[in-house]
């Protein structure tokens, strides 16, 4: 194992002595990558390429960064290679030993934090016995090997018994008894039924009287494509027996169709908008940019409603025309939805999500869609800084402020700084947005390090809206709420004004679960977690106990373990509880949560659908409901102990 790349070595009568040396990082928390040997039947893997390696009595997988030669005393043999072409480029490569220098890192970390988790090994090495080994005969591991392989299936080393496999194996293939076969993973694509119209001549008499039908026949007719079942209920209501029916009678066609992203539902195409004089000077300041191919930063300092959204979209086509690739970095993973259907109405399949709340399948599809060139764009929350885009032209990063752009695990990187790394190497256009700018790059802007864009009046010029502050001190409340009431009256009233109109409205509850804290009235314990030494929070409606740092999670005690008190009582209030009382003073009126227990289980497409589809009236959650979200329907905001 050495700590630099490999170098050439020369024998005495100064030939050079060629040998087969790869260098690896592996996710370790250690400064340095690590030399193996590649066997000679296997193929020398190029940099970017996973190889499972053994270190120690452990089997690791690791990328490849450098190949070499030097001589091989003492080095290991590798056990496996993962992937017939690499799955990390050159520039993504590159990138990860800066940011390992930048943050004091391991590469082998960064690159672990910048790959899917389940990336599907797509070329892994497999051994398959041969006509001389089915007849032969052995001892020990190498006879536990053939009689695993004797059904003629090609089979993974990790398959194989594990002791002393390596050295067995070698010794099987060096007398012709087994042999390493490729035997890449053919994924089969994911499809879902779509629905079309049918026969023109038969639509008439197959309706009939339905109005259902007519709906879905309209509906598909507006849209001007295919829809799925899904889109279909979701905007005429019609279930699957309708469908049916008029599949039956040739009012519809039913095929199957790649099944899109969960992330990127289908959309209408967007309406054409027209910039303001700002945008359009702060678009000209980033076209120009990126047709100069050389690094440029820019700060987009915006009000809030001032479009800089739509600079952003515009931008992103601006880069596509230029034949350069684009990646847009928000604060929340719930903000993806948001604005990748905007992406997909503008841009279609050339664009991409990729974030850690979906499935370890729908992330490693959607790189390898980025990697081969398919999607030009990719949106998401810090790690898609990592994004494998082709020639990237340019950067956004949204909301540039928040403190999430922060890995706070190992490896701790900023993805400002690290977008900041890619767009110099690559010669591209970042830029930076906000309402309200971190310290950082408002100096920066006024040391002239980097542009300053301003966008200072809203769109239509639009008035901000009224704000009111409710003293809680003079608002009554329940007995239970212990002197300070969710609700204040001014609320109540204004939500009941709002949901009378078919309106919605937002309330914000900073703190998610039922309570912060329960709590001993007879002792004063509080519950604390027995790892993480902080307040357990109450959740489920007040029958368990989680904490928010390690996720131990144990049931409600029905009384306290220090002084065995009967009194325990749940402090405050959390999402749960305000959707709890919410209930109980708007009965009928449709909610939904979003926070992040509602984001896991359901994804936060799914509760954002629901507020744009107009079936939910309020949206209850954390800071997930307060940052860029669009929702036309909204025409008020409750923030709750503000």
């Amino acid at each position: 194992m050495i700590e630099e790349e490999p170098e050439i070595t020369r024998s005495p009568d100064h030939r050079i002595t060629r040998s087969r040396v790869i260098l690896v990082a592996l996710p370790l928390p250690i400064r340095r990558n690590f030399s193996y040997r590649v066997p000679g039947s296997v193929a020398v893997p190029p940099p970017g390429t996973r190889v499972r390696v053994p270190f120690g009595e452990r089997a690791l997988t690791g990328v490849v960064v450098a190949q070499g030669e030097q001589e091989t005393a003492g080095l290991r043999d590798i056990l496996e290679v993962l992937d017939e072409e690499p799955v990390c480029p050159p520039e993504l490569l590159a990138t990860a030993e800066k940011v390992a220098r930048r943050f004091f890192a391991a590469t082998g970390e960064v690159l672990k934090s910048a790959l899917p988790a389940r990336l599907p090994a797509a070329g892994a090495a497999r051994y398959r016995i041969t006509e001389k080994g089915a007849l032969a005969r052995a001892e020990g591991v190498e006879g536990e090997i053939l009689d695993r392989l004797r059904s003629g299936e090609a089979v993974r080393l990790g398959e194989l018994p594990v002791t002393s496999r390596q050295e067995a194996l070698r010794s099987l293939e060096e007398r012709g008894l087994v042999r390493v076969v490729s035997a890449a993973r053919q994924r089969k694509p994911r499809t879902e039924k779509a629905f079309a119209p049918g026969a023109v001549d038969r639509r008439a008499e197959a309706l009939g009287k339905s109005r259902r039908g007519r709906e879905v026949l309209d509906y598909l007719e507006s849209v001007g494509r295919p829809a799925t079942a899904a889109e279909i209920r979701l905007h005429t209501g019609a279930g699957p027996a309708v469908l049916r029916s008029l599949a039956a009678r040739g009012a519809l066609r039913v095929f199957e169709q790649a099944r899109r992203p969960e992330d990127a539902p289908s959309v209408p195409p967007r309406p054409s908008f027209r910039l303001t004089d700002e945008q359009e000077a702060a678009l000209s300041e980033i076209r120009e940019a990126i047709a100069r191919r050389a690094p440029f930063t820019a700060l987009l300092q915006g009000v809030t409603g001032s479009g800089k959204t739509e600079v952003y979209l515009r931008s992103i086509s601006a880069a596509l025309e230029a034949g350069r690739g684009s990646i847009w970095l928000v604060p929340e993973i719930a903000l993806t939805p948001v604005f990748a259907r905007e992406l997909l109405r503008q841009f279609g399949d050339q664009a991409a999500v990729l974030h850690s709340a979906q499935s370890e399948r729908e992330r490693g599809e959607a790189w390898d869609r980025v990697r081969a060139g398919a999607a030009r764009i990719v949106i998401g929350p810090r790690s898609a800084v990592f994004a494998p885009v082709a020639d990237p032209g340019l950067f956004l990063v949204d909301e540039e402020q928040d403190g999430s752009y922060k890995q706070r695990d190992s490896p701790r990187y900023d993805a400002r700084d690290v977008a900041a790394l890619r767009a110099k190497a690559a010669g591209a256009t970042l830029v930076f947005g906000s309402a309200t700018p971190s310290m950082e790059a408002w100096q920066a802007a006024r040391d002239g390090r980097v542009k300053l864009l301003r966008l200072t009046s809203r769109i239509d010029a639009r008035p901000l809206p009224d704000v009111a502050i409710v003293d809680l001190r003079r608002e009554p409340a329940r007995p239970e709420e212990k002197g300070v009431p969710l609700f204040s009256r001014p609320l109540v009233e204004r939500l009941r004004e709002v949901f009378a109109r078919g309106e919605q409205a937002i309330v914000l509850q900073p703190r998610r679960g039922f309570a912060p804290f329960l709590l001993c009235r007879e002792c004063g314990y509080d519950f604390r977690c027995s790892r993480c030494s902080v307040c357990r929070t109450v959740h489920d409606r007040g029958r368990n106990l989680v904490c928010h740092y390690c996720g131990e999670r144990v049931p409600r005690p029905l009384r306290c373990p220090e002084c065995g008190g009967a009194v325990l009582e749940a402090i405050g209030a959390g999402t749960e509880r305000v959707a709890d009382r919410f209930a109980e003073l708007f009965p009928g009126v449709s909610y939904v949560v979003l926070d992040r227990d509602s984001a896991r289980r359901r994804g936060p497409a799914a509760v954002i659908e629901e507020v744009l589809s107009g079936r939910a009236s309020c949206l209850i959650g954390t800071q997930m409901v307060a940052k860029g979200h669009d929702f036309p329907g909204v025409t008020a905001v409750g923030v709750l102990s503000a």
